[in-house]
């Protein structure tokens, strides 16, 4: 849960109402860096070739396998989720993670018929 205020977003346990941690907000200038950053990382990301992008995506199923009590610990103390639920979400996304670096490759690797595609 956030509370927000004029110079932090604050994050709230809702079980408990204690405050778990507080951020303060990004400038203007902050802001468009960020995105700055994030479009020239999206832009080295789409030339990955995919067989190493499959490889990012194990290496963080298992960061999450390793800290999944950790995380789930986190998912619980920032949402109020249930600990069973919290560890099941990080198993899932774990798992998700696996899926997608085997068949990921294979999906984009398909190449759609642009020329079927039509506008409604």
């Amino acid at each position: 849960m956030m509370n927000l205020s004029a110079t932090h977003a604050v994050s709230v346990n809702p079980t408990t109402g204690e405050v778990v941690s507080s951020l303060p907000w990004a400038s203007e200038r902050e802001v468009d860096a960020a995105i700055a950053l994030a479009a020239a990382g999206y832009r080295q990301w789409r030339q990955t070739p995919l067989a190493d992008r499959a490889d990012a995506l194990r290496r963080i199923g298992a960061a999450l396998r390793a800290r999944g009590e950790e995380v789930a610990q986190m998912i619980t103390l920032e949402m109020g989720k249930p600990i069973a639920q919290a560890r099941g979400e990080v198993a899932k996304s774990a798992n998700l993670c696996d899926w997608y670096a085997e068949h990921g490759p294979a999906m984009l690797a398909r190449k759609l018929p642009w020329w079927k595609i039509t506008r409604r």
